[in-house]
């Protein structure tokens, strides 16, 4: 999580899904050279492209089966890229457990800076079968699709966190 310099941010986490799931947060001791950072990724990338570094096959998920595989294209797909944050090794202070905070619905304020948000034991959601591939699920967009536990309002294209905390 990114507070740009001079700014501030609040940061209202959801409720934890068990009693084992942990919180923990820790933020950098410096601001770190997150344009450096950005150019070298970049840098990288560009030169990944031009080689023509990507891949022949991504994943795929099986509806009848219930299992992942490797789909293999003719042709290399993607570009082996790497977020820039990758490219950062910023020294953290001591992780802080925001628990309690979260359990208790208590804001915590944050300055400028990077953090690590790190959730433990999280209980995932089943995710919604559909017909079309995996991340484009032709029912999600249909007015009479109804989403159960995956959307709090499902006569709204509208967000709400309540969604996100499913998706993630």
């Amino acid at each position: 999580l990114l507070v740009p310099p001079g700014g501030s941010g609040m940061l209202r986490l959801p409720l934890p899904a068990t009693q084992t799931t942990r919180i923990q947060i820790r933020h950098t001791t410096a601001f770190p050279d997150l344009d450096g950072a950005r150019d070298e990724a970049n840098r990288k990338c560009l030169k990944r492209r031009k080689h023509r570094l990507g891949f022949h096959w991504n994943w795929e998920y099986d509806r009848k089966r219930k299992k992942w595989y490797t789909h293999n294209s003719k042709k290399t797909i993607g570009t082996a890229c790497e977020s820039f944050l990758f490219y950062l090794s910023p020294e953290w202070d001591k992780p802080r457990d925001l628990t309690q905070d979260a359990i208790s619905r208590t804001d915590t304020k944050l300055l400028a800076g990077l953090y690590d948000i790190t959730v433990t034991n999280w209980k995932l959601e089943r995710e919604v079968e559909g017909n079309g591939r995996v991340g484009n699920i032709p029912e999600y967009f249909h007015p009479t699709f109804n989403p159960g536990p995956s959307c709090s309002d499902h006569h709204s294209f509208d967000w709400h966190i309540d969604d996100a905390t499913h998706i993630i």
